[in-house]
């Protein structure tokens, strides 16, 4: 998912991003719902400042996703953690990942071709 996020917004769209959401794409990778879950700041892409990125082992687990994230999961109530208002969904695209480099290290950086 790519986003514009108001420059005024991105902190607070960040730290709400890495502090619940990311908790509740944990809580969804544990019980293997998904394979993974990425908060990014975008370079180069045309009006959109952030990317979500969600992973899944097949279409049918990306499909059947939406469950995922029930904020009550961390015990939270979804006007405490909403993004909606900071900024604005620019798109929504599904790729097929054919080859990864696996690594347990963090990155800092992350390409899409």
């Amino acid at each position: 998912m790519f986003l514009n996020i108001p420059a005024e917004n991105r902190a607070e769209f960040e730290r709400l991003g890495m502090d619940y959401w990311s908790k509740i794409a944990k809580k969804g990778i544990d019980a293997s719902k998904m394979n993974g879950w990425g908060l990014l700041r975008t370079v180069g892409i045309d009006n959109a400042t952030h990317a979500i990125v969600n992973t899944f082992d097949s279409i049918e687990q990306a499909v059947n996703s939406s469950s995922l994230w029930d904020q009550s999961v961390i015990n939270m109530d979804a006007s405490e953690i909403s993004t909606r208002d900071l900024g604005k969904v620019i798109a929504v695209v599904h790729y097929q990942n054919e080859v990864s480099i696996n690594s347990n290290e963090p990155t800092n950086f992350t390409v899409f071709n």
